[in-house]
This record gives C-alpha cells, structure tokens and sequence, in this order.
C-alpha cells in the first residue's frame, strides 16, 4: 500500500465526518460523561433501572463515543425487554450503539447475548446487564448489573520501571547511598533512561509523577535501621521508609510525588547500620507521569 499523508483542518480545506472521528477518538475514551463527583446510579448518567411490568428505565445523561457527542435529556427513557421462555434465565445487555453510516447514537438490547460491537461503522458501549429469569413478567425480578465506564482523557503516561538484581552491598554508615537500577525491565519511552548513569530515572516532559522505590535486604545481620528513599535532582527527600528491626530478611518500600521538570531525575537510597555490611539482592524504582503542570522558573 502507497504511503499517503494528510492533514486537517485548514481554513481552504473540507473536512470529512470520518476525518474527525479519527482526530477526536485520541482526545477520551468512549463512555459515560459523569456529571458529579460519582456517577449517578438512579436518576441521571445513563443509569439502568427496573420500570414497570417487562419495562426498563434509562435515566438521562451523556456519553462520548469516538469523537460523538450523545445527549439524553429530559424524562427517562424507557425500554421493552422481550419475554423470556427459554426455561432458563437470560443474560440480556443494554448498549448504547454509534451507527457511524446512518449517523445515530441509539439505545439497544442484545438479547441473549454479552459481545459488543466494536467497528468502524458500529460502537456499542455497555450500560448494564440483565438476568432475566425464564417466566419473569416484572422488571423488578431482573438482576441489573451497571456496566457503565467512565470516558477519561486518552494519554500514552511516560513511565517506566527499573530493576537490579545484581548482589549490591550496602555499608553499615548508617548514611544513605544510591543504588544502581541497571536493567530496564519496562518502559514506555527512551527518554526516561540515563545509560551514563544507571542510578537515574529522567522525567521525558514536565508533570507530576508517582514514584516508588523497594529494597530486598538479606538477612543474619543484627538489628538495625534500615531505610529506602528517593531523591528528586540528588537532593530532595521525596519518599522515605525507615524502620528498625531484628536481623531477618526485610522487604522495604516507599512511594511518592514528584513535581519534575524535563530532565529532573530520581534515584534511589538504602541505608543500614548494623555493624557489619549487608548484602541487598534486588533494587526497584519507578515513576509513572500523573498530570501536567507549568513550571516558571
């Protein structure tokens, strides 16, 4: 297949419907737009509830399916559920289908039937299951299962995660020392690797970040401190675990956040002081990108 190259909007240029489903499909997911700080489970948000007799209710609301903007507003919406005289019950699901050729966002019931419709010309969310028992003639005897998704915003999160299980011997100082992470166990982008320095884990873009680190201490030492942190920039304490303890073997982590400009990195420290060296026979940190931020300096 040729290569072809295109590009819109532009001001001299007509757009297609297809050409902006394929630009608004990356901005969320397709879902349920909530409107409080939870989503509603009986009067809004496109809940599902029993209605009278072989009746449902689908209450108001509004989703987002591929760059389509679906709005359900005033009274409920109210659907007919078939018979069921199978003998046994009847799983039943209420979707929500884009139709991208006759140009609808509808409400549906898949009868019989759990799988969804995902093309390029149907996309069916799911609001909610229904087990319908053989001979039910009221709503109420359904069990109503919410299967509604949030839609969030869409984003590849810079993140990776670095390990070491080479033997790393940590002195009895009781002063923090920075631990290598040399292998790359997974990672979504490049940029987060330091292979001058396989101490670091370097912040691609601005944002907030979660961090976390562990330490595998070995035991047959005597009791003592031990602590893991992590450093922003080689300074700033941003996460810290320290405890004292007998000589057994000991698992240790902390977590954190990290505000980080491009380029910041963070490393992470052990630290020990039970009279003798110690051996430590794994190393992990991470850091996952959590929202953005704008950084003035």
């Amino acid at each position: 297949m040729p290569a072809t190259l295109k590009s819109f909007p532009w001001d001299s240029q007509a757009s297609l419907e297809a050409d902006w489903r394929d630009l608004m499909k990356f901005f969320r997911s397709p879902g349920v737009i909530a409107r409080g700080s939870i989503m509603d489970t009986k009067d809004s948000d496109l809940s599902v509830t029993a209605g009278t007799g072989l009746h449902i209710r689908i209450s108001n609301g509004y989703a987002y399916i591929q760059g389509h903007l679906f709005k359900h507003s005033g009274s409920d919406y109210l659907m007919s559920i078939s018979p069921n005289n199978t003998g046994a019950n009847r799983t039943d699901t209420v979707v929500l289908r884009a139709d991208f050729t006759a140009n609808t966002i509808i409400y549906a019931i898949l009868e019989n039937s759990t799988t969804l419709t995902q093309t390029a010309t149907i996309w069916e969310i799911p609001l909610a299951q229904l087990t319908i028992p053989n001979g039910a003639t009221d709503a109420s005897q359904f069990i109503i299962k919410d299967l509604r998704e949030f839609t969030i915003p869409y984003a590849l999160a810079p993140s990776t995660k670095r390990v070491s299980t080479a033997t790393q011997v940590l002195t009895s100082s009781g002063n923090y020392t920075t631990l290598s992470i040399e292998t790359t166990s997974w990672y979504t982008t490049t940029s987060m690797m330091d292979q001058s320095d396989l101490s670091r884990i370097i912040a691609p873009q601005d944002g907030f970040f979660f961090i976390y680190g562990r330490v595998q201490f070995v035991g047959g030492a005597a009791a003592s401190r031990r602590g893991v942190r992590l450093l922003h920039n080689g300074f700033y304490i941003v996460a810290v675990n320290q405890v004292y303890t007998n000589g057994s073997a000991l698992d240790l982590s902390c977590t954190g956040i990290a505000k980080m400009a491009k380029g910041d990195f963070i490393q992470i420290q052990g630290m020990q002081d039970s009279g003798s060296n110690m051996t430590i026979n794994l190393v992990e940190a991470a850091a996952t990108w959590m929202a953005p931020i704008n950084i003035v300096y």
